[in-house]
């Protein structure tokens, strides 16, 4: 005779996790996918038409090596490990984005539109009387020291999202989870699309050698999408302060979440001092990051409903 196990009760070997509430694949990231699939779809059509080339090593192994680690999140979420499948899955849909995104920059950049710098620093001074460059050349001769910290601030950007995405998922908070990569995958995309109307290289210092990557792409000698080409070259708006934003965001609340909310209120000020940037930049990245969050709240309802 064979034993059938109904719907309401549980998973043999996993005592204690009803079966109905089991989920193969979980709808509340469905706009990341979306996200995901139509930069996948503006490198694919960039390479098909010929425009650009791509490494096959990193689009075959790493993408390979993506793919299959996420087709194994569905089947580790159905089991009833929900919490170390959204880590995963959440983390490396985040290095999809963070992958994808930059190229899409680069793809953008060819249409080669005027620089916008003396727009960007004529607004800094009409608006706000503020000369960026010869703020941060003073206070560079006063204090070396600052600078190398501000540095520091400002690279924490590449490791404060896998925490805090890990811990939102460890601490039961799936739904914020969500909503902060829905948030922080919209943010970039629009980052991204209006920086190609908006192309400048700000001034100096930069924490990130990007300039001859936008040279690269705006004059045609830049056509191999690979590692050297995954760098940032948006300015305006400012990803670094929308980042710093919803990062602030998603660790209110947490455990040390006032020490993290501070550390990326300097991260904001830091993309001042070391990103290139202009006061408009930053001010337009924060407006990004409040219509993202937004937005993914309002997406995440509907979802859950």
């Amino acid at each position: 005779m064979v034993a059938i196990v109904p719907r309401s009760g549980t998973f043999a070997g996993f005592p204690g996790l009803p079966v109905r509430d089991r989920i193969f694949f979980d709808r509340r990231v469905l706009p990341v996918y979306g996200i995901i699939a139509i930069a996948g779809l503006v490198v694919s059509a960039a390479i098909a038409s010929g425009a650009f080339d791509y490494d096959r090593e990193l689009f075959g192994t790493t993408g390979f090596a993506l793919a299959f680690f996420l087709a194994l999140c569905f089947p580790a979420r159905w089991l009833g490990f929900a919490g170390l499948a959204g880590i995963a899955e959440s983390i490396l849909l985040f290095l999809t984005v963070a992958i994808l995104m930059p190229f899409c920059a680069v793809i953008l950049a060819t249409s080669n539109l005027p620089i916008a710098d003396p727009a960007l620093s004529a607004i800094d001074r009409a608006l706000f009387g503020f000369d960026r460059h010869a703020f941060v050349a003073s206070v560079a001769a006063a204090s070396p020291g600052f600078i190398r910290a501000m540095i520091w601030v400002y690279n924490s950007l590449t490791v404060q999202p896998f925490l805090l995405l890990a811990i939102l998922f460890l601490t039961r908070r799936a739904v914020r989870a969500w909503t902060l990569l829905t948030a922080w995958s919209c943010a970039l995309a629009l980052c991204v699309a209006v920086s190609a109307l908006v192309p400048a290289y700000g001034t100096p210092p930069y924490a990130l050698e990007f300039i001859a990557v936008l040279d690269g792409a705006r004059d045609g000698s830049l056509r191999l999408l690979a590692a050297p080409a995954l760098t940032g070259i948006v300015t305006f708006p400012r990803f670094h302060a929308a980042g710093a934003a919803m990062l602030a965001w998603g660790f209110h609340g947490l455990p040390g979440g006032r020490a993290m909310i501070a550390l990326n209120a300097v991260m904001v000020v830091s993309a001042l001092f070391v990103g290139g940037h202009y006061l408009i930049d930053l001010i337009a990245g924060l407006g990004v990051a409040a219509a993202a969050i937004w937005g993914a709240k309002r997406m995440q309802a509907r979802l859950v409903r």
